[in-house]
């Protein structure tokens, strides 16, 4: 599980600033690690529908990891003790690949915040699965979310993207997923979603 604490607050940032998603493609030419992401966010305001991410990440050895990142900001831990974590893909249950982890961080400043990050790792038959489903939905402890349309056309793109490193964007009429955000470059640390 890769996350970085810096990632994890701009995330943040896009849940207060309002719903938003978007592919994301990032190339490292010094280690040869690449990436490809689909980031959303829950309407603003709304703290109760976590922030989601699929993502597929080729390492620089070659091999190839497919996951699921969920987050949330409260004013107190939700998921520290309880992060168990249960799909269900049309109707029908997906058992995970190994157990859901967890992380979390304290934020200060104002009010104390706390930022959570529940990651489920997925095969990528599972992460096909998905993108093929006409319903997903999923619980984290007792909570209870469906993912959107948007959801699962943004994973079948980063399939897509994925499978093919020089296929251009998908054109809004073929996605509702945005896929204008620029790739980054390797030592390009700042995260900086374009939301309309």
């Amino acid at each position: 599980m890769r996350i970085w604490l810096p990632i994890m607050i701009a995330l943040a940032g896009m849940s207060i600033a309002g719903p938003s998603q978007g592919i994301e493609v990032v190339n490292d030419r010094f280690t040869g690690e690449r990436s490809v992401s689909n980031i959303v966010s829950p309407a603003k305001g709304d703290l109760q529908t976590p922030i989601r991410v699929f993502k597929v990440v080729q390492e620089k050895t070659g091999q190839v990891t497919y996951g699921a990142i969920f987050m949330t900001v409260a004013r107190e831990w939700r998921y520290l003790n309880c992060h168990s974590f249960d799909w269900l893909v049309d109707g029908e249950p997906m058992k995970p690949i190994e157990p859901a982890a967890h992380r979390g961080e304290v934020m200060r400043g104002g009010a104390v915040s706390v930022l959570e990050v529940v990651y489920m790792g997925l095969s990528r038959e599972q992460f096909q699965q998905l993108a093929d489903a006409q319903k997903v939905e999923y619980r984290i402890c007792r909570d209870e979310f469906q993912l959107t349309g948007e959801d699962l056309v943004g994973i079948k793109e980063v399939i897509r993207r994925f499978d093919n490193p020089t296929a251009a964007p998908a054109s809004e009429a073929e996605s509702p997923a945005r896929t204008d955000i620029k790739p980054r470059a390797s030592g390009d640390m700042k995260y900086e979603p374009r939301i309309r």
